[in-house]
């Protein structure tokens, strides 16, 4: 497996963890984070969201030693393009990705 696969695994499986919304769903083509905070049980604002991504991003920092800057999004956009966005941004710290 890639450096980036296991990071865009890594980052789901956590983000996913975090939010307590299967991978499965948060995969889903019309998930955003607005959608998302509807849907999850721990998520109840946008900070709470943010919060999530934090921890996310801090374990992907330990376990890879890459630091992910967290962008904005508005609340629209679908969670895919999101999670995305955090692999490219992982993925071109590390060598030879």
């Amino acid at each position: 497996m890639s450096a980036e696969e296991e990071i865009r695994r890594e980052l789901l499986a956590c983000f996913a963890e975090q939010v307590g919304v299967t991978e499965h769903d948060l995969l889903d083509s019309n998930m955003t984070l607005a959608t998302l905070v509807l849907r999850s049980p721990r998520v109840t604002n946008s900070l709470d969201l943010m919060e999530a991504f934090g921890k996310t991003v801090n374990v992907i920092r330990k376990n890879h030693g890459v630091r992910i800057k967290l962008p904005t999004y508005p609340l629209d956009t679908k969670i895919s393009v999101v999670l995305e966005g955090l692999v490219k941004n992982a993925s071109s710290q590390v060598p030879g990705v």
